[in-house]
């Protein structure tokens, strides 16, 4: 079962933090599409080499994955398109967070202003 993603900044230069899924979340999604390869049995490869969160996996290289993780070459660029997929998705529901926000005090403004 997945851990509880932890927030992590946006950028160096934005406070906004996202809560990216763990690496954990990322093996498990892979594993129900393709048993076959067992992508659980790499998280503590991962986890070893620091990466815990799956906005790390967009800088490792194939080389990484193939020769220190021990990823099938056949499977990285599923492996690595699922990862952008789950970034993607976090970024978009804290972008909307940050948008409904943003109503809300535009709202709340506008009431205290009549």
């Amino acid at each position: 079962m997945p851990s509880q993603p932890v927030p992590q900044p946006l950028s160096d230069d934005d406070d906004t933090l996202i809560v990216y899924p763990a690496i954990d979340s990322l093996l498990w999604d892979l594993d129900a599409v393709m048993p076959a390869v067992n992508f659980s049995q790499y998280h503590a490869v991962f986890v070893g080499h620091g990466v815990f969160y799956v906005d790390s996996i967009e800088d490792l290289s194939q080389d990484f994955l193939v020769n220190k993780v021990g990823l099938p070459q056949g499977v990285i660029k599923w492996f690595k398109k699922h990862a952008a997929h789950l970034v993607r998705h976090a970024e978009k529901a804290k972008a909307t967070e940050v948008i409904d926000l943003v109503a809300i005090v535009d709202k709340a403004e506008k009431e205290n202003a009549q």
